[in-house]
């Protein structure tokens, strides 16, 4: 019995296309490359445009799920300039000020891309809204 159900269960699955598999565990996290792409469609358009951006990326001590991303630009010679500072939801994608008690990042380019990978960590829209903070900065 146990090698047909065996059998049962590698025949789906060979059957569902890979889109239909779900997210493992691991790829249910906005990795650090995607945070650094989030952070950058967070800035403004001006900001965007400013030479040799860089990016210093930290897990949050405070709160696991969240990727402290500093934005930077080589201003000064004699050293990089911050430009801002996020903090991203690995969980759901979303973009908060680090800064700013509160406040959320959106922008047309920003919902798009979150958009995208929210699909790719397989949070759906009623999952977001469920697993949706207000930012880490928020008291209460």
């Amino acid at each position: 019995m146990a090698s047909v159900v065996s059998r049962l269960a590698l025949t789906v699955a060979l059957a569902l296309p890979a889109s239909a598999a779900l997210p493992s565990p691991a790829s249910r996290a906005v990795t650090v490359k995607e945070a650094k792409a989030l952070a950058f469609e967070a800035l403004t358009p001006r900001q965007r445009r400013l030479p040799s951006i860089g990016y210093e990326v930290a897990p949050s001590s405070r709160l696991g799920r969240y990727l402290n991303v500093t934005v930077t630009w080589q201003g000064l010679s004699e050293g990089s300039v911050v430009v801002d500072n996020f903090a991203v939801d690995t969980r759901t994608a979303d973009v908060w000020s680090s800064t700013s008690s509160c406040s959320e990042k959106t922008n047309g380019r920003l919902r798009e891309l979150q958009r995208n990978l929210r699909r790719r960590l397989g949070v759906s829209p009623s999952e977001h809204a469920r697993l949706k903070g207000r930012g880490p900065l928020c008291n209460g």
